[in-house]
């Protein structure tokens, strides 16, 4: 090969080089911008997280006294064996059913 066409080769080789460089260039510009979006997104997204977050404990603690209202409204109920009635007649008897399955009579 003579020496003017690989000077020629050579020139060729620089401008496509310088091109792609000027394309990287062009890119790393693109991307350090769309990063300057992303950043800007994540912060925005953070605050709306931060906002949901104050958003759940308010409502939360709304709940919850909603909650303690309603149970401290419910009668208590002591869970005992109930009176027995008077018996109107003296021949009536309370009945009872023991272990075996054999019907007892109790007393009043």
């Amino acid at each position: 090969m003579d020496l003017d066409n690989e000077i020629k080769i050579l020139k060729d080789n620089i401008r496509e080089l310088q091109s792609q460089l000027g394309q990287a260039h062009t890119r790393i510009g693109e991307l350090m911008s769309e990063k300057s979006v992303s950043n800007e997104e994540v912060i925005q997204q953070k605050q709306f997280i931060q906002e949901l977050t104050g958003e759940i404990s308010r409502v939360d603690s709304q709940l919850t006294k909603k909650i303690e209202t309603i149970i401290d409204e419910v009668p208590q109920v002591l869970d005992s064996k109930p009176s027995r009635p008077k018996l109107n007649n003296p021949n009536e008897n309370y009945t009872s059913v023991d272990k075996e399955g054999n019907i007892v009579l109790l007393k009043e």
